[in-house]
């Protein structure tokens, strides 16, 4: 199974109108650059907490 097939069958296999919920672990973690390139991917809108603030660009067209 090709990693765009495992995004389309298994994550969105449900979702009405999905979107991703970013938190501080996002920035403990260090993986902003890995979140950023799956919301481009996947073209799903971000929200993101107090302490996730900063893992998306402030002017980034998926950042709600």
């Amino acid at each position: 199974m090709t990693n765009e097939n495992y995004i389309d069958n298994f994550i969105l296999a449900d979702a009405k109108k999905p979107v991703f919920y970013i938190g501080g672990g996002a920035i403990r973690s260090q993986a902003g650059k890995l979140i950023r390139e799956i919301v481009d991917f996947t073209q799903i809108p971000t929200v993101e907490t107090l302490m996730g603030l900063g893992t998306m660009k402030f002017d980034h067209p998926l950042r709600l």
